[in-house]
């Protein structure tokens, strides 16, 4: 038995074939109802449990049929003195007159049930030329309950002030219903978890003062499991950047001389050497693949996401690769004997720990008033390492950070309605402000490829992975949607 009092109900209302069910699906993390592309999928009012508490509080969403051919149904109900309630009274065929039913059952359980009503709009459409809207909320005035309006099919992720300009759009529209009580962005396909703290915020504002403080509640357990779920999924991201930072490859002790031609002209490699080397490249690269793909399995696991992600290839490229090769002071001092000033090459910088094979140049970066030998040492002392192996480059490193953090928001962002989980293309203005965070914090991302080259035990090293991989995701969720504060 349903306690009243303790139970808040939320009605999804929209046109027919907007999206409720699969908007329900994804605020209830799960797959119900049927989604396809056709009027009526939905013909019966269908009660969902979101939240129980301990203490016997129930919020409830009810996904309905979706209004049908709106004008003639409010022409029709303009005539009538009682005009809802003589609607409900009629007996109305289900299959002969499908569309009629599918109206009763929708104003049947906003009278009867609803708390709160979540109306869905097509924001593909100019709001101007959506007049079915207009029917609708006129309709649902003579129901007087508070209407919280949602813009579902906005496309993909936009930037902050897009979706506001477009809100407001729908706002003076709207604006003259005293039934609206609020217009938000909440695409099924592209909605992330902080927005429902939003909606949580909306749906508390609107409710009787009865049911605001069991709600108030309700809502709170709600964000803490979002929160969950955002701290373990950074966990993770974590784990794998860790892992992927502390990893190398061993390499046999190979002759410095073999890296020096004939002539000394400029060093190159061996055969042998070069082979070793493309084998510890394709060692690092299955293990950095396996690290990807099952921190994105995981993550789509945490976002209870059906299916797998498709394996991601990663670009084999040399310079993606740094080696920490020991040198020889007295070979370092014959090359310095050839090699004076400035030397540029690909992205390698001995002083900073590696050695990076890239478009050909083995030695890259500055040499300088340096000095081979004190350079030779400066190398050694950095590394601390007593045997030859390969690692990720800082450069590389710096890319896997922000490709975890894509991967974050990619996930994050996905709506049940698309049903199983693939990896699409991201938003532009995602990648420019990742690439721009990323830089702002290179010193810290710096500092801790520093740390991983002493340090190789992933478990003691997380934790400054996690802190700062956490702070940048707050941080591009708090500039992607100003209004909410989930944190």
């Amino acid at each position: 038995m349903v306690d009243e009092k303790k139970t808040v109900s939320l009605s999804l209302i929209s046109h027919t074939n907007v999206g409720k069910t699969t908007l329900a699906r994804t605020l209830l993390r799960k797959d119900i109802g049927d989604v396809r592309d056709d009027t009526h999928v939905t013909d019966t009012n269908e009660v969902h449990v979101m939240l129980r508490t301990e203490e016997g509080h129930v919020l409830e969403l009810w996904d309905t049929p979706g209004f049908g051919n709106s004008a003639r149904l409010l022409n029709k109900l303009k005539d009538i003195p009682r005009p809802t309630g003589w609607f409900l009274e009629e007996a109305w065929d289900r299959f002969k007159d499908k569309t009629q039913w599918c109206n009763q059952q929708a104003i049947r359980n906003v009278r009867e049930n609803a708390d709160v009503v979540l109306y869905l709009v097509n924001a593909a459409e100019d709001p101007a030329e959506a007049g079915y809207v207009d029917c609708e909320m006129q309709i649902l005035e003579w129901l007087s309950k508070p209407v919280i309006v949602l813009l579902n099919q906005i496309g993909p992720p936009r930037e902050a002030e897009i979706e506001e300009e477009e809100e407001k759009l729908w706002e003076a529209k709207l604006q003259r219903f005293e039934v609206v009580k609020f217009v938000m962005s909440l695409d099924a396909f592209a909605r992330c978890w902080v927005q429902e703290e939003q909606l949580m915020r909306a749906i508390e504002g609107v409710l009787s003062f009865a049911k605001r403080k069991p709600f108030k509640k309700m809502w709170e357990i709600w964000n803490a499991n979002n929160i969950a779920v955002f701290e373990r999924s950074v966990s993770v991201l974590s784990s794998h950047l860790a892992f992927g930072c502390c990893d190398r490859e061993p390499l046999s002790q190979q002759k410095i001389l073999e890296l020096i031609q004939p002539k000394l002209k400029f060093p190159a490699i061996s055969v042998e050497g070069r082979k070793e080397r493309t084998a510890a490249m394709e060692r690092l690269a299955e293990r950095m693949q396996c690290s990807i793909k099952e921190s994105l399995d995981e993550l789509i696991k945490l976002h209870q996401l059906e299916g797998r992600a498709a394996t991601e290839i990663l670009k084999r490229m040399s310079s993606d690769f740094s080696s920490n090769k020991p040198v020889n002071e007295g070979i370092s001092a014959v090359i310095g004997g050839f090699i004076t000033g400035a030397v540029s090459g690909v992205g390698a910088d001995f002083m900073s720990g590696g050695l990076t094979f890239g478009g050909g140049a083995v030695f890259g970066g500055i040499f300088g008033a340096v000095g081979a030998t004190g350079l030779a040492r400066g190398y050694n002392l950095i590394r601390g390492d007593k045997s030859p192996c390969m690692r990720w480059s800082l450069p590389l490193l710096k890319k896997i950070f922000q490709s975890a953090l894509l991967r974050y928001l990619a996930v994050s962002h996905f709506g049940r309605g698309r049903g199983e989980y693939t990896e699409s293309e991201y938003p532009e203005f995602w990648k420019a402000r990742i690439k721009q965070i990323t830089e702002t914090h290179q010193s810290e991302i710096k500092s801790l490829w520093e740390t991983c080259k002493r340090e190789t035990n992933v478990s003691k090293l997380e934790p400054r992975f996690e802190k700062l991989l956490s702070n940048i995701i707050r941080q591009l969720l708090s500039e992607f949607y100003t209004d909410v504060k989930p944190f």
